[in-house]
Protein backbone atom coordinates (compact mmCIF):
# COMPACT_ATOMS: atom_id res chain seq x y z
CA UNK A 1 0.00 0.00 0.00
CA UNK A 2 3.47 2.43 0.92
CA UNK A 3 4.97 1.38 -1.96
CA UNK A 4 8.16 0.01 -0.68
CA UNK A 5 7.60 -3.18 -2.27
CA UNK A 6 7.67 -1.51 -5.60
CA UNK A 7 10.55 1.06 -4.54
CA UNK A 8 12.89 -2.36 -3.25
CA UNK A 9 12.57 -4.08 -6.37
CA UNK A 10 12.99 -1.57 -8.66
CA UNK A 11 15.96 -0.62 -6.63
CA UNK A 12 17.08 -4.08 -6.57
CA UNK A 13 16.73 -4.38 -10.64
CA UNK A 14 18.63 -1.04 -10.89
CA UNK A 15 21.75 -2.00 -9.43
CA UNK A 16 21.40 -5.25 -11.14
CA UNK A 17 21.03 -3.59 -13.90
CA UNK A 18 24.02 -1.85 -13.29
CA UNK A 19 26.33 -4.55 -13.46
CA UNK A 20 24.89 -5.99 -16.34
CA UNK A 21 22.33 -8.16 -15.13
CA UNK A 22 18.56 -9.00 -14.78
CA UNK A 23 16.08 -11.05 -13.31
CA UNK A 24 13.83 -13.44 -16.25
CA UNK A 25 10.64 -13.70 -14.35
CA UNK A 26 6.91 -12.17 -15.63
CA UNK A 27 5.55 -9.16 -13.81
CA UNK A 28 3.39 -11.80 -11.90
CA UNK A 29 6.07 -13.88 -10.91
CA UNK A 30 7.59 -10.39 -9.22
CA UNK A 31 4.55 -9.46 -7.78
CA UNK A 32 3.95 -12.84 -5.90
CA UNK A 33 7.65 -12.65 -5.25
CA UNK A 34 7.62 -9.53 -3.42
CA UNK A 35 4.39 -10.15 -1.59
CA UNK A 36 5.38 -13.10 -0.13
CA UNK A 37 8.59 -11.69 1.33
CA UNK A 38 6.02 -8.75 3.03
CA UNK A 39 3.53 -10.84 4.32
CA UNK A 40 7.04 -13.38 5.54
CA UNK A 41 6.18 -13.29 9.30
CA UNK A 42 9.08 -15.75 9.81
CA UNK A 43 11.53 -15.64 13.23
CA UNK A 44 14.08 -16.81 10.89
CA UNK A 45 14.82 -13.95 8.60
CA UNK A 46 18.37 -15.36 7.60
CA UNK A 47 16.31 -18.21 6.41
CA UNK A 48 13.92 -16.18 4.86
CA UNK A 49 16.78 -14.23 3.13
CA UNK A 50 18.32 -17.15 1.98
CA UNK A 51 15.44 -18.19 0.22
CA UNK A 52 15.15 -14.65 -1.52
CA UNK A 53 19.00 -14.85 -2.62
CA UNK A 54 18.51 -18.13 -4.16
CA UNK A 55 15.08 -17.16 -5.98
CA UNK A 56 16.67 -13.95 -7.40
CA UNK A 57 19.98 -16.42 -8.38
CA UNK A 58 18.05 -19.13 -10.30
CA UNK A 59 16.93 -16.47 -12.30
CA UNK A 60 19.76 -13.70 -13.08
CA UNK A 61 20.48 -13.58 -16.91
CA UNK A 62 23.53 -11.62 -18.10
CA UNK A 63 21.93 -8.30 -20.27
CA UNK A 64 23.79 -9.15 -23.90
Amino acid sequence: MDGNKRIAWTSSMRVLTNHGLTVDVSQEEAEVFCQRIANSQSEDSVQSGAEAVRWIGERLRIIE
